[in-house]
């Protein structure tokens, strides 16, 4: 909490409108966090009619309450980040309770990494919302499919986001709901890079749920959300004071999921159909109709399931755009020396680190060259304890992969394990379940060459990798094979011809973990 003796480095600001409520439990979260970091905490109090106020007051000396009367939840968040005193600005709700380590995790984030200008945390609804919140995660989850994916961030949250003062020029006082996180991610992303963390929820109210989903959808989210957004940006008139909670807007995934339930009832129909050798009316050859479309059924399962860009199971990082020339090569099956040195020589001849993703049998065999791996400061992630997936959709089996090869890795590196990739890149909602449980990211890549297990040429696999590279993007090669090792040498030139061309184009060579927060 703040001393009046010394300057914040966090400022929280609390808009409220008649939140007696809610304030005194919001506020009592605040002041139990757990950061030795120094905070304010502003209240502003945006023409109530109740005691809030004086709730917000009575409750702490230290907490700042200040009086906005232009109505409107954009016009109170810029009086809070004028009062504001701090480095970083912290936008939130009244009606919300934080969990103890919430404040420390953001202060992390902006301390660590001084390239991130915003910071955007998720948020779960209290009193056992279970389809509301099953409906949030999905869209959470779509969300970070396109950050990821497609280099799209298009989802905010004002109850749960943090920008750095210096680089925000300030709100439009005259949006509505919307106006200030929309507007903030607007304004904010061009000046550095933005993170997405899902794994720092706080809570808030689900009253407006109480309303039902038509109302939420239609009126709270279509009208006064939407429309008022898209039609007052370039209009000077006052926004009146509209409490708004972000909930209806899971139209994308639950289009996904309804592709994905697609493809599987039609080739369930397709394979009966076909089996029955059904006849259907203007077909020819009814048989090889009904297998064509059974197979174009499974180009798409390949795809959702293969694919190294797909993000139909579950967010995927394949690329992360960056304004910064680097690229991250990543090595799989390993460690098999000496190639996994080989390669670590390199990338630090060039003043780089690569990320190995290695099995656990190969760990298992040789622990010494992942530790020494560690000691020189590249990223090691998991990679499934023995190379095998022989239940793809069970997620037991996937619990005691990560969990006995991350064991193993924790035990050489005394350092959590962040990152994983599966195994032929093959995903499924289990393995995507226990990834969310032990908050690990999942990291696809562009393969160096899709034939490397034959070890072609080195110098033709570096030359076509050449011709399609770009910043941000993660390669993926090997320097192993299965959990089996194999002879890598064409891999370990192919790098070295990668490096000295790249590093002449003034790339840089980084971990996994420069790239994805």
């Amino acid at each position: 909490m703040h001393r009046n003796n010394k300057k914040p480095y966090i400022s929280i600001v609390i808009p409220a409108f008649n939140e007696e409520d809610f304030i005194g439990e919001c506020l009592n979260s605040l002041l139990l966090q757990q950061t030795s970091t120094e905070y304010e905490i502003i209240v502003v109090d945006n023409n109530s009619t109740d005691t809030t106020a004086a709730i917000a007051s009575k409750k702490n000396k230290n907490i700042r309450v200040i009086q906005e009367k232009q109505p409107g939840v954009c016009a109170a968040r810029q009086a809070g980040l004028e009062a504001a005193r701090g480095k970083i600005v912290v936008s939130t709700d009244a009606d919300c309770i934080y969990p103890r380590g919430w404040l420390e995790r953001i202060v992390s984030v902006f301390i660590k990494q001084s390239d991130v200008s915003l910071y955007i945390g998720t948020y779960r609804f209290k009193n056992n919302q279970r389809l509301a919140n099953f409906l949030l995660g999905a869209w959470e989850s779509m969300c970070l499919r396109l950050k990821y994916g497609y280099g799209m961030q298009k989802y905010t949250s004002a109850a749960n986001l943090a920008y750095r003062k210096e680089r925000f020029t300030g709100y439009n006082p005259y949006l509505g709901a919307g106006g200030d996180e929309l507007y903030v991610l607007k304004e904010l992303q061009h000046t550095g890079r933005v993170v997405f963390d899902t794994f720092n929820p706080l809570e808030t109210s689900a009253r407006r749920l109480a309303k039902g989903l038509g109302t939420v959808l239609l009126r709270d989210f279509g009208y006064y959300y939407v429309y008022q957004y898209v039609m007052r940006k370039r209009k000077s008139k006052p926004m009146p004071t509209y409490r708004k909670e972000v909930y209806a807007t899971t139209v994308s995934a639950i289009f996904a999921y309804t592709i994905v339930c697609t493809i599987i009832v039609t080739g369930g129909i397709l394979l009966i159909l076909g089996i029955q050798n059904v006849r259907f009316p203007h077909v020819a050859h009814p048989l090889l109709f009904c297998f064509g479309l059974i197979a174009i059924n499974s180009g798409f399962w390949a795809y959702i399931l293969l694919s190294t860009r797909s993000q139909l199971t579950g967010p995927c990082i394949y690329r992360v755009p960056t304004q910064r020339k680097c690229v991250a090569l990543t090595f799989d099956d390993g460690p098999n020396q000496p190639y996994t040195l080989q390669i670590a020589d390199i990338l630090e001849s060039y003043g780089g680190k690569g990320t190995f993703f290695q099995v656990g049998k190969c760990i298992q065999r040789d622990p010494e060259t992942t530790a020494t791996l560690h000691r020189r400061g590249h990223v090691i992630g998991g990679h499934s304890w023995n190379h095998s997936l022989k239940k793809p959709f069970s997620q037991p089996f996937y619990q005691q992969e990560l969990d006995k090869t991350h064991t193993l890795l924790e035990s050489i590196t005394a350092q959590p394990v962040k990152y994983f990739r599966p195994p032929w890149i093959l995903r499924t909602q289990a393995m995507m379940h226990s990834l969310r449980k032990k908050q690990l990211h999942m990291i696809s890549g562009t393969f160096l060459s899709l034939n490397e297990f034959k070890q072609p040429s080195g110098k033709l696999m570096a030359s076509r990798t050449l011709e399609r590279i770009k910043s941000g993007d993660i390669l993926i090669c090997h320097d192993g094979y299965n959990s089996v090792g194999a002879d890598r040498t064409q891999t370990v030139e192919a790098v070295r011809i990668l490096c000295a061309e790249l590093h002449k184009q003034g790339y840089e060579f980084v971990g996994i973990d420069e790239l994805v927060c």
